[in-house]
């Protein structure tokens, strides 16, 4: 039987706690999605599935990118939107604390873990806070993109 070193128990509870939360997580939005609206159903089933995967949100009930900065990202990607007639909404979040980051980036510290660098721990964050927005906004579905993404001329119609 293999024995495995107690900074990897550490590791492999922390890889199990996280599984178990997103599980909980996935479940109890399931859930609440079927029990207070249609919406997702109709959206995946029936004939409506053509239609929908082509329009302006690919099926999606929104289309958000998530951007940190103002500028020729956030131009790019609007550009982009407009030529193929996508609507893209970028919300304004908030920013997050030095404090924050600072901490996600010495969270593994201890065990010895290599640390996140700073972009990728304020990516992290980030997308974390786009999950909260997703949520709290009660969209059924929702695609995120990073601004820096990009997507064929014809996309809308590659969906059908």
């Amino acid at each position: 039987m293999m024995r495995l070193s107690p900074v990897a128990l550490v590791k492999l509870k922390h890889c199990l706690t996280g599984a178990a939360v997103l599980l909980l997580f996935c479940t109890e939005l399931w859930f609440h999605r079927s029990t207070t609206s249609s919406l997702g159903t109709a959206l995946t089933h029936g004939p409506h599935l053509r239609d929908s995967a082509s329009n302006e949100t690919l099926g999606f009930e929104k289309i958000l990118a998530l951007s940190s900065r103002r500028g020729w990202r956030i131009q790019g990607i609007q550009a982009a939107a407009q030529l193929t007639g996508l609507q893209v909404d970028i919300p304004v979040l908030p920013r997050n604390p030095k404090e924050f980051i600072s901490a996600f980036e010495n969270l593994e510290e201890d065990l010895g873990s290599l640390k996140p660098p700073h972009g990728s721990a304020t990516t992290w964050l980030s997308h974390l806070d786009m999950l909260k927005y997703v949520v709290f906004s009660q969209f059924q579905t929702a695609l995120v993109l990073e601004d820096d993404v990009d997507w064929d001329l014809d996309i809308r119609h590659q969906m059908i």
